[in-house]
């Protein structure tokens, strides 16, 4: 496949990376009035949602990066991404049935690709550069993030709002093409991803927690 010559454009996926996770996470905390609204919640349950969501940082990330480890960084967010869009899918399916357990099941689906993805791209970001640049580096990717949870509510208000303008005034409905859009997002992340050329880096052996566990 013939590439895409952009300059630096690695640095630039993976600010869409850090932009979309930022929106992702902030649209997800504002959603919480919606979901107690919806299933008829306490405040205690809730807050299951947000849990489930956060919870998958702790399941995910260790497995991430023994992955990581075993086929080199490009494969595995190559893997994330893809999981990312299969996991917007299901949540955009799953909302539309109005059921608490299918909902959060398509929350945790899609919110541990969010947190794969993150483990991936946080040190990806600076293994990509020189030392004197890693600094700069992140810290644009992490502007980039602040800007994905500055609009997140933002697009979530202008989705509700076009809707309701339309004659589509079921919640649930509004909620499903926030994470269609955001499906469409990961896919075209993946395509431009397939159209650049992305270094590969590949550690040569694992260390520090894997090393302990594979002496044990």
């Amino acid at each position: 496949m013939r590439a895409f010559h952009l300059k630096d454009a690695p640095l630039v996926l993976l600010s869409l990376i850090f932009f979309i996770w930022g929106l992702i996470t902030v649209s997800s905390n504002s959603l919480i009035p919606y979901y107690k609204d919806a299933f008829a919640l306490d405040y205690k349950m809730a807050m299951l949602f947000p849990m489930a969501f956060f919870i998958t940082r702790v399941t995910v990330s260790l497995p991430t990066s023994f992955v990581m480890a075993k086929f080199g960084y490009r494969t595995t967010m190559q893997y994330c991404l893809c999981w990312c869009l299969v996991g917007c899918l299901v949540m955009a399916y799953l909302v539309r049935t109005e059921s608490l357990y299918p909902t959060l099941l398509g929350i945790l689906l899609m919110a541990s690709g969010i947190s794969a993805i993150q483990v991936v791209s946080s040190p990806y970001v600076s293994l990509l550069s020189t030392p004197d640049k890693s600094v700069v580096r992140q810290s644009i990717a992490t502007a980039a993030n602040s800007v994905g949870t500055v609009l997140g509510p933002l697009v979530l208000t202008a989705i509700i709002v076009t809707a309701t303008t339309l004659g589509y005034t079921d919640t649930s409905l509004h909620v499903s093409i926030l994470f269609l859009l955001i499906a469409g997002f990961f896919f075209g992340l993946l395509l431009f991803f397939r159209k650049i050329e992305l270094p590969d880096i590949k550690p040569k052996q694992i260390s520090g927690f894997g090393k302990v566990c594979s002496v044990c």
